[in-house]
């Protein structure tokens, strides 16, 4: 009996130990396999609880990860996180950046994170049969980066396809495109076109460089004087535009366009005078942007003949010159 006894005393022993054995292998398999993974891997319990997590998930959260213990519950590591200054999303407004991402966790799903040192992670979670939730977190700081990058970069081909290289004024293709725009809308809204008078004899004067200083100085009154709603473009050579919107009257644009261009320039030193001749028109129903477009063309002219330095408005029975 004794031998029996020891018999199968040993084999339990045995299998114990090759059960032992296995288990031991498998864990160490699964370890593997987990800090193997480009991912970061981390496991909750059905009570929120922390149950598991890979090294990169120490990383990742490089200000709490020396903190994460088995057992510790999701929303007090965020905590933790938040007064340590991990998540710059939640300055200012702690307890609602707390209950965001704890919901968004509860929900689970994909989200993305901002760390501090402006390093970015995506979350991807999901529910266990069991109820827990494992997930995922990877680093896409760089991938962040050359998404900014790559819209910085559209945004700049935009601007310039967009703007006058020399005075930084809307160009003629962005003021035809917000013309249309508006009349498509059925905007109350009035051209106004521009040139100045004296123009050429302070180029022939005082050279190119001081020209092109002159046109930038002038684009920066035009801004000061016309209204933020208005669009103001640099059409070529020293040919201005306005698009004026509902709510302003044209004529009261244009006079302090005259005003304002009729101050002496100061060019290093360099003392420049010029005038602007004023076109006006405004948008009937109906009507294309080339032919409102005209309509001011030929308002400019008119106040070029008489003597530039005044607006007139199109048609004949407007308001006349404003000197």
């Amino acid at each position: 009996m004794v031998e029996f006894l020891l018999i199968v005393t040993v084999a339990v022993c045995i299998g114990w130990w090759r059960t032992a054995g296995l288990l031991a292998r498998s864990r160490a398999v699964l370890s593997d396999v987990v800090e193997g993974m480009p991912d970061g891997f981390i496991l909750w319990d059905s009570n929120d609880r922390l149950v598991a997590w890979s090294k990169k998930v120490s990383d990742v959260y490089a200000v709490t990860g020396p903190q994460f213990r088995a057992g510790v519950s999701f929303e007090e590591l965020l905590r933790r996180g938040v007064q340590m200054g991990q998540y710059p999303a939640a300055s200012g407004r702690e307890h609602e950046f707390i209950a965001e991402m704890t919901a968004r966790h509860r929900a689970t799903g994909t989200t993305e994170c901002q760390l501090i040192g402006d390093r970015w992670i995506r979350i991807r979670e999901k529910r266990t049969p069991s109820g827990g939730i494992i997930g995922l977190r990877t680093e896409i700081t760089d991938l962040k980066r050359a998404l900014a990058e790559a819209a910085a970069s559209r945004a700049a081909v935009e601007h310039v396809a967009h703007h006058d290289a020399l005075t930084d004024l809307a160009n003629r293709r962005l003021f035809l495109k917000n013309l249309g725009r508006a009349l498509q809308e059925r905007d109350m809204t009035a051209t106004l076109f521009m040139d100045l008078d004296g123009f050429k004899l302070v180029n022939d004067r005082l050279g190119h460089l001081a020209g092109d200083s002159l046109l930038r100085a002038v684009a920066a009154r035009l801004l000061e004087v016309v209204p933020s709603d208005c669009v103001v473009a640099r059409l070529g050579g020293d040919e201005f535009a306005v698009l004026v919107g509902p709510g302003f009257e044209a004529k009261v644009v244009g006079q302090r366009i005259v005003e304002a261009i009729a101050k002496p320039f100061d060019l290093n030193g360099e003392y420049a005078e010029l005038g602007a001749s004023v076109g006006v028109a405004h948008a009937r129903p109906g009507e294309k942007a080339d032919e409102l477009m005209r309509r001011a063309d030929e308002a400019l002219y008119g106040s070029k003949r008489a003597g530039g330095r005044c607006v007139r408005v199109w048609p004949a029975d407007a308001v006349d010159a404003v000197a």
